[in-house]
């Protein structure tokens, strides 16, 4: 996919991950659009910065209406918002269940489930417009295993694969593609201080970035890919095939 002139939308996009993957997007010739809920750290990455609280149907509807209104169609969108329900100076060794019911419990599936529902309604009709679009949901390698320390992380991010396999069957005869990005550990403020400093193989913002945007060139719908590890390659995983009836 050429992405040149096209306008992308990154949630997340104050920091991280999803600074990055903007900055990347605006260098190579997109006009980017950064949806966060606090000022980006470099306020020159991209064209446009609108405030978006990914968990609200109205704060999506207005941000989305504002990028058509300023910028036009959406060809490209990125949600990659994404938090995680322990908070960064916690240790490791406390009980998940702890925070069972708490606010930063639900506010995880909030932000990493709903975040996307909400996201998706609201750009769906201009990514159909633009005749080319595309999502890419930012997903983990805790969807496809498991994460002890953050249970309820690594359950929100299995429910974004079940999404995004599940939406591309919808979305397919509708000319939008969908596909998730898994990365293992990257170096971004969300992660607990004490994993990070016990993970020192932890790759850049870079790296999966990258990535993330190389997925754009997919014929496929519905793809789930893995980036684990700084200098070694993506790899795809296969969706199974139940065994209906037995």
């Amino acid at each position: 996919m050429s992405i040149e002139g096209k306008v992308a939308v990154v949630t997340g996009g104050a920091a991280g991950i999803g600074a990055t993957i903007s900055r990347i997007l605006a260098d190579r010739g997109a006009r980017v659009a950064r949806f966060d809920i606090v000022e980006p750290e470099d306020p020159s990455i991209g064209e446009f910065f609108v405030e978006c609280d990914v968990t609200s149907q109205e704060s999506w509807a207005n941000a989305i209406e504002e990028v058509n209104d300023n910028m036009g169609d959406i060809s490209i969108l990125f949600l990659n918002a994404g938090v995680m329900s322990r908070p960064a100076d916690a240790s490791i060794a406390d009980n998940p269940l702890d925070l069972a019911g708490t606010p930063a419990y639900h506010r995880v599936f909030d932000v990493n489930n709903t975040g996307l529902v909400y996201g998706l309604q609201a750009a769906l009709d201009s990514l159909r417009a633009s005749g080319d679009g595309r999502v890419i949901a930012t997903a983990s390698t805790a969807g496809i295993t498991g994460l002890g320390i953050d249970p309820y992380y690594s359950m929100s991010k299995h429910a974004v694969i079940g999404f995004v396999r599940s939406f591309a069957q919808f979305l397919d005869p509708l000319g939008v593609k969908i596909h998730a990005i898994c990365p293992g550990g990257v170096k971004t403020a969300i992660v607990p201080h004490d994993m990070a400093e016990l993970a020192k193989d932890f790759m850049t913002p870079e790296a999966l970035a990258e990535a993330a945007i190389s997925l754009l060139d997919l014929e496929g719908n519905g793809e789930v890919w893995v980036k684990d590890q700084q200098d070694a390659p993506m790899w795809k995983v296969e969706e199974p095939t139940p065994a209906l009836g037995t």
